[in-house]
């Protein structure tokens, strides 16, 4: 990633010292990255996971922005609450004053999109990071609820309310199959907005989104769009209701309001579907108990505060690989413009990669005999990620092969809790895509002849998967990436019917392509009769 800065702090010779000096004091950046993740998306498939690219952009911050120790200065708020009140018809609004005209019979009229507007707006905040923007709703407690793929793979992001004030807040953490996180808390002058249960409405019902979508202005203010529910979706397995409607959404929309005629929230906007014409929205009512547990347990991103544990990790590690799909992967925080070197010698050829906080690939040895060394600058701040493997086709199925690993900077080892898992037949697990071209991999015990059905389900986290076993060619190994049915547009799910050719174990490995490091997805093994 090539970073682009305006060089205003005083005593800065550097791009790089510009961004520590700015940091230090507590200064919002703005980034030029390629907003690889929603320009893939909605260039190839016409699917938008509506956190906004970045855009070329330094302000200082304003007077309200308060950092100490990393922290955002506030007082201490009260206790979070996300209980969930019925989406019902009321004539007054917690967040505003403005209230809906009673008729005689005591019904509320609907409001406006102006009062709506009046209403939410002032609640709804603009999410940065080094990476791209989104939206988010302040709530209960000073926390500010968001989407999982807007705030991933940081720990700390902007926070910048209607009025101009921003803050530098923490992730409390996130949910990664309900596209969920929380930021915060932060000290806010504008009235918390509840998580109401919608999911009673009727198709047709009309419906506003508020959020930030294609946002560049230094001081953002909100937008809102008009629209009808167009229907309910239910994504069973991740136990979610899915709004879907055609009210208007681009990138940056996520982590925004979906809100009825009443003024509640009834969903958090999510994904856009731009050839389709409509855009999802995930329930206010499934999201909140979600919500409560990541405030509640503090779900903390561990790999990134233990990295930042005084002499935390070591600079040599003796590793063994346990067949040809198994991998190592180690962490360590890179400090803008400091070089990393990395060696790797071992009893079979090895391969390496290192790749930034975001996915963007770094390094790779492509020297592949012999000892394995390079040399990488580290160009972005954050947590970045060492992977080492074995050349496929040097390791047989069942390995094993040893290798000595060595850097300059400190390594952290990555224990990726999806790797080995022992499936059976009829099996359902979730996992997560944790890093660029993560490859998770389980194993599983087939009788001869025996035929499973092998699938992924997802919504925006694209899979590949492949089906190995002792003895087999590469041309035997089984493979599928986008035959797999879907909840709605382009399929990002595999599917293989397999036979086995022999009783035995076998190693069903699944991939994650170019833009789907940090989504989550589900892999079934289900019995089919030969």
């Amino acid at each position: 990633m090539s970073v682009r800065v305006v060089i205003t702090s005083p005593g800065a010779a550097t791009v790089e010292e510009d961004i520590e000096m700015r940091r230090a004091a507590g200064l919002r950046i703005r980034f030029a990255s390629s907003g690889r993740l929603v320009l893939l998306l909605a260039v190839m498939f016409g699917v938008v996971a509506c956190g906004g690219s970045d855009a070329e952009r330094v302000r200082e911050a304003g007077e309200d922005t308060a950092v100490e120790g990393g922290s955002v200065s506030a007082e201490e708020p009260p206790a979070p609450t996300t209980t969930l009140p019925p989406a019902e018809p009321t004539t007054t609004a917690a967040a505003t004053s403005t209230t809906a005209e009673t008729p005689a019979d005591g019904s509320a009229l609907p409001l406006s999109a102006s009062e709506v507007y009046e209403l939410v707006a002032p609640s709804i905040v603009f999410v940065e990071t080094e990476t791209g923007t989104g939206s988010g709703i302040l709530i209960d407690g000073g926390y500010v609820v968001t989407n999982h793929h807007v705030v991933w793979p940081h720990d700390m992001v902007w926070v910048v309310f209607p009025d101009g004030r921003e803050l530098w807040v923490p992730v409390v953490g996130w949910d990664p199959f309900a596209d969920v996180a929380v930021v915060g808390p932060v000290s806010a002058s504008a009235e918390p907005l509840t998580l109401a249960d919608g999911e009673g409405m009727s198709p047709g019902s009309t419906v506003f989104l508020v959020g930030y979508p294609a946002e560049t202005d230094l001081y953002p203010q909100a937008s809102i769009t008009e629209g009808i529910v167009s229907r309910f979706r239910e994504w069973d397995l991740a136990g979610l209701t899915l709004f879907q409607t055609d009210a208007a959404i681009a990138g940056g929309q996520s982590g925004g309001a979906l809100v009825n005629t009443d003024g509640k929230v009834i969903g958090i906007s999510t994904w856009g579907f731009s050839e389709a014409g409509f855009s999802v929205a995930t329930s206010a009512a499934d999201a909140a108990p979600i919500v409560d547990w990541l405030i509640e347990e503090e779900a903390a991103l561990w790999w990134n505060q233990s990295l930042r544990e005084p002499g935390a990790g070591d600079f040599e590690f003796e590793i063994e690989m346990v067949n040809r799909w198994d991998n190592r992967v180690f962490t360590f925080v890179g400090e803008i413009g400091s070089t990393v070197d990395v060696l790797i010698d071992g009893t079979a050829d090895g391969v390496f990669r290192i790749s930034s906080p975001f996915g963007v690939h770094l390094l790779a040895d492509d020297s592949y005999s012999g000892v394995e060394v390079g040399t990488v600058e580290i160009l972005t701040y954050g947590v970045h990620y060492l992977d080492v493997w074995t050349l496929f086709d040097e390791l047989p199925f069942d390995g094993p092969a040893s290798y000595l690993v060595a850097s300059s900077s400190r390594l952290q080892p990555f224990e990726d809790p999806d790797d080995g898992q022992h499936l059976v037949v009829g099996d359902i697990v979730g996992a997560v895509i944790d890093y660029y071209a993560d490859i998770d991999w389980y194993t599983i015990d087939l009788e001869e002849g025996e035929t499973v059905l092998i699938w992924t389900d997802s919504i925006a986290t694209d899979t590949e998967v492949y089906v190995d076993y002792p003895g087999a060619t590469i041309d035997d190994i089984a493979h599928d990436d986008d035959s797999g049915s879907t909840l709605f547009g382009v399929s990002f799910n595999a599917e293989i019917v397999y036979t086995a050719p022999a009783t035995g174990q076998y190693v069903v490995a699944v991939q994650g392509l170019v833009g789907s490091e940090g989504g989550s997805y589900f892999l079934g093994i289900t019995p089919l009769e030969g």
